[in-house]
């Protein structure tokens, strides 16, 4: 049987760059680092799914589960940092804190994350055991048909009703076709720049619907600028999609 040494190699780093962040968290903790532990897992959940389309008896879910506990902690830390980020970005005052989802447990959530480190890392590297005994029986053709079903998939997000929750789906399976296309034989071929240029487009329209409510509680004189630059931003998406599908 054809071994999938490109998959496995693919597989091996991410785990190692997991670890590696958690550790780094572990000693100096800031939201970059959590960002890229949350990267991390998208691409070792991506590697589950694929493996759940090829290999029979084999459960991403029930793989992924103790990854999300560790995705979801870090989200919660990060979501604060994350909405501050924005409102100085966007330059918006007058927002006290306790507007901030998780703010005032940011700190007690950090250090808990921290003191779970050794635990998280276990779980990991036993989940890794697991994954490498099916990676093997992933064929290259496996890849590209699961590829290939994710654009449909994508596609079928594009023709729904857009709102933050399909688009939001869309942006991830959009996500999962860059991780994955990599591992393809014809790259260059398959990976339309278009994905890359749609999830960043997307990105930046989902930014402006976390403040809108927040803003929209604390009537922010900037609420409507910031509604316009939402509405262009979802212009950017229509004219990105009505290129792509020409």
């Amino acid at each position: 049987m054809f071994k999938n040494m490109e998959l496995k190699n693919y597989a091996t780093v991410q785990f190692q760059l997991l670890k590696r962040h958690l550790r780094r968290y572990g000693k100096s903790p800031d939201t970059e680092t959590l960002h890229k532990i949350r990267v991390e897992i998208k691409k070792i959940k991506a590697i589950l799914t694929l493996i759940n389309t090829g290999v029979k008896r084999f459960n991403a879910h029930k793989n992924y589960v103790p990854l999300r506990n560790i995705f979801r902690k870090a989200g919660k830390i990060r979501e604060p940092e994350l909405i501050y980020g924005l409102l100085l970005r966007y330059e918006i005052g007058g927002i006290p804190d306790s507007m901030i989802p998780q703010s005032i447990h940011e700190a007690s959530l950090s250090k808990e994350f921290q003191e779970s480190i050794p635990s998280f890392i276990n779980i990991i590297e036993a989940h890794e055991k697991k994954i490498e005994k099916n990676i093997h029986k992933i064929r290259q053709k496996d890849i590209e048909k699961f590829i290939k079903k994710q654009k449909e998939e994508f596609n079928l997000h594009l023709q729904s009703k857009w709102n933050r929750g399909t688009l939001h789906k869309a942006r991830k399976v959009a996500k999962v076709i860059i991780y994955l296309s990599a591992l393809t034989k014809k790259t260059k071929k398959d990976l339309d720049p278009f994905y890359d240029k749609i999830q960043a487009a997307i990105g930046l329209w989902h930014d402006k619907q976390l403040l809108m409510p927040i803003m929209k509680e604390n009537n922010s004189p900037k609420l409507g600028c910031l509604r316009r630059e939402s509405s262009r931003e979802r212009n950017k998406i229509k004219e990105l999609v009505s290129e792509y599908c020409s």
